[in-house]
């Protein structure tokens, strides 16, 4: 193409192979310079005697390296002048729209046609080069205006002028309700190459006609910019925006004008209490038409605070790039832990965005905005990278190499070979695949399992250890597990802070999932733990690891390192289900081979106590019972049973009474006392009693009690 003579295109890639094939390509009609990094590409635009006219950038998958290209392409403010397509094997919608909302103008997915690349990059050269053409026309005629307070093409005010008008118009005017009617022409460029620009000028002195149209007829101040954009401060009047909704479009249509080219309007509201300038006020209208692009079935879209949560996102996803550049980004490791010992039996890889100048920027913050915008994938490989540096370093220093367990979102299965990519690491770090664990959700693992089943196939059959991570986040069934080939439950501890009155139902549930888990011989680690009581709770469950405060915040590597210098405190075994079979009385007491006498050997002297109000009540007690305190059970003594107050040394009744407040504030622990007790002779009899809360529907609350003798520790003092 004679028009493209002497055009140069700038190829960014890393890999010789790639460039050299682009450069072949296209080196019959363009001059072709070459960069192998950002930093070279980025050098080459900094050089002022150097003319760049497109650019062609690859983004490697999944590291999509060279996103700094772009970033500073569109910070120095080059892309209004110079079309970037991107090249990349990664042709996810999230990706393809980062893409576009950085600047480029095209996204080409490996592998591609080479005859169809040549004409995407020659077409859309030209089609810049007739946009270049425009520009300098409306500039010329801008120019020839120069200094003047209209516009010398729509006759509307210049910017500089419609804000001062505007602003004074705003003051004389703040009682009566105003907004800013912004209005942008889709693809306006495209139609100019289409229809010639005397079409796009035509089109231009028609929506400008309407303005004044408007202006005359409901008042305010219309202007028009030199970024083809129009607006208009109006009265805030629902005849107006009805009669854009009806006419416009169908005027414009009718003068052959829209075909696909139509006008999009969005609003800003200005409340009396408004600080904003009338340039930011703009600006909020101008969102307004951003989002409206969205939804095509919208013409004019009002402005709310809503849009400057996405405008803050996005400036958010900008400063995560340059944080990813920058090598903010780093990972924490928490340990996991034997609740027994309080051993390490290995840590989970946590992301860490820590700025230049030390701030912190909260995961809940910054993960959201990455998973809602799909790019997880590149924090994420970033961090199994890191992972395998530091257990590469751990075998280097003869550490102990304990597992360290990797998230894996849904992203990273839909976007990548998540097993290749590992395996590849595993390689290049010539580490095993057991230092290795990955954490994958259970929303993904139970709600997409049958889209995701071969890649998780692919994983086990590999060998890597698999974790279900938040189980009970979204309360799937247990029987669920039957059916996926999980390794370890990662148990969500939510499940312990229900309220007080749904904590019978919750204990329930716990033991449920700990017993099906037993059954199905999956290890279960309780995540979240911080308290003590959580931890023997968990303990008189079943549970054998954790992980939480209680034990370890997420630490920096160097901090866990030194933990891992500490034999004693490294479990090597690794997490195991459990090898023994936890108890449950009432099945053991039905079996035939434990008559009474074992089961009062078994449990020593016990009894049961009923609570109503300041009454307490023996209900049952066993032989032990009647033994140790001197009791003729053949003697029926309802005074007993009724009147205990006769049988407890009367300075320690109280002690004995608040026992049973204790144990059910402490289901888990009860609560235990010495006191003395007056035997059926009159005697003093030393015991530690200990009391737990059990389940009553009634009104009166139902207690266990246990005995000890401790009349030879008494005597001794």
């Amino acid at each position: 193409m004679e028009q493209l003579q002497n055009k140069t295109a700038l190829i960014v890639d890393s890999s010789e192979e790639n460039r050299t094939a682009l450069r072949n390509l296209l080196q019959g009609d363009l001059c072709i310079q070459e960069a192998e990094s950002a930093e070279t590409a980025i050098a080459l635009f900094k050089d002022a005697d150097n003319t760049i006219d497109i650019l062609l950038l690859d983004i490697p998958f999944p590291t999509h390296v060279n996103f700094s290209v772009l970033s500073y392409l569109k910070d120095s403010n080059v892309l209004p002048d110079m079309p970037v397509i991107v090249i990349s094997e990664d042709g996810s919608d999230a990706f393809v729209e980062a893409v576009f909302d950085l600047g480029a103008i095209d996204c080409i997915q490996r592998p591609f046609s080479n005859r169809l690349l040549v004409r995407r990059v020659l077409t859309t050269l030209v089609l810049f080069k007739s946009k270049k053409d425009l520009a300098q026309k409306i500039d010329r005629r801008h120019m020839e205006s120069f200094g003047q307070e209209i516009d010398g093409v729509t006759g509307l005010y210049t910017k500089r002028m419609f804000l001062e008008q505007a602003s004074k118009y705003l003051e004389q005017n703040k009682d009566n309700p105003l907004c800013i009617l912004a209005i942008d022409i889709d693809h306006f460029l495209l139609f100019n190459q289409c229809y010639g620009s005397d079409a796009a000028t035509r089109y231009l002195v028609c929506m400008a006609e309407y303005l004044k149209r408007y202006s005359a007829k409901f008042g305010g101040v219309t202007g028009f910019t030199d970024d083809n954009r129009f607006f208009y401060l109006c009265p805030d009047k629902a005849e107006l925006f009805n009669d854009i909704r009806t006419h416009v479009r169908s005027e414009l249509s009718a003068h052959s004008l829209e075909i696909g080219f139509a006008p999009k309007f969005g609003v800003y509201c200005i409340s009396p209490s408004d600080k904003k300038s009338i340039l930011n006020m703009c600006d909020c209208a101008i969102s307004a038409i951003a989002h409206g692009k969205r939804e095509y079935s919208h013409l004019i879209v009002w402005y709310d605070d809503s849009m400057e949560q996405c405008d803050d996102e996005s400036k958010l996803l900008q400063d995560i790039e340059v944080g990813l550049q920058n090598k903010e980004f780093t990972c924490f490791l928490q340990p996991k832990c034997n609740m027994s010992t309080k051993k390490i039996v290995g840590a989970e890889a946590l992301v860490r965005w820590i700025r230049r100048d030390g701030s912190m920027v909260s995961p809940a913050v910054f993960i959201p905005v990455l998973e809602k915008n799909g790019f997880t994938s590149r924090v994420d490989a970033m961090v199994w990278e890191e992972v395998c540096r530091y257990q590469r370093e751990c075998i280097d220093r003869a550490l102990p190499l304990l597992p360290v367990s990797i998230n894996v979102s849904r992203s990273d299965i839909y976007n990548m070979d998540v097993c290749d990519h590992l395996l590849k690491l595993l390689r290049k770090y010539e580490l095993p695949i057991s230092c290795l664990e990955l954490e994958i959700t259970e929303s993904v693992l139970v709600s997409e399992y049958h889209s995701i089943e071969k890649e998780i196939a692919k994983i086990k059959e590999h060998g890597f250890t698999t974790l279900m991570d938040d189980f009970g986040s979204g309360y799937s069934a247990m029987n669920v597990l039957r059916d996926l080939d999980i390794d370890i439950l990662k148990l969500d501890l939510k499940f312990l802070k229900l309220d007080y009155n749904a904590k019978e139902r919750s204990d329930g549930i716990l033991e449920s999932i700990i017993s099906s888990a037993t059954t199905l011989n999956i290890p279960i680690i309780v995540e979240g733990v911080e308290l003590a009581n959580q931890v023997d709770f968990l303990l008189g469950l079943g549970c054998r690891y954790a992980q939480g405060y209680y034990f370890y915040r997420p630490l920096k590597k160097s901090d866990y390192t030194a933990l891992l210098e500490n034999a004693a405190l490294v479990d090597l075994e690794g997490v195991h289900p459990a090898t023994v079979e936890n108890v449950h009385l009432l099945s053991v007491a039905e079996e035939k081979s434990l008559n009474d006498e074992v089961i009062n050997n078994i449990l020593g002297a016990v009894a049961f106590y009923e609570v109503e109000g300041e009454s307490v009540r023996l209900v049952k007690l066993n032989q032990r019972y009647y033994h140790m305190m001197g009791i003729d059970n053949s003697i029926t003594d309802p005074e007993y049973a009724v009147n205990l107050r006769k049988y407890i040394h009367p300075d320690d009744y109280d002690k004995f009474f608040s026992l049973f407040g204790k144990a059910s504030a402490d289901a888990a622990n009860g609560a235990s006392a010495d006191i003395r007790c007056v035997k059926k002779d009159g005697g003093i009899q030393w015991v530690r009693i200990r009391v737990f809360a059990m389940n009553s529907q009634s009104k009166a609350k139902l207690y266990y009690g246990s005995l000890e003798d401790l009349s030879e520790l008494y005597k001794a003092q």
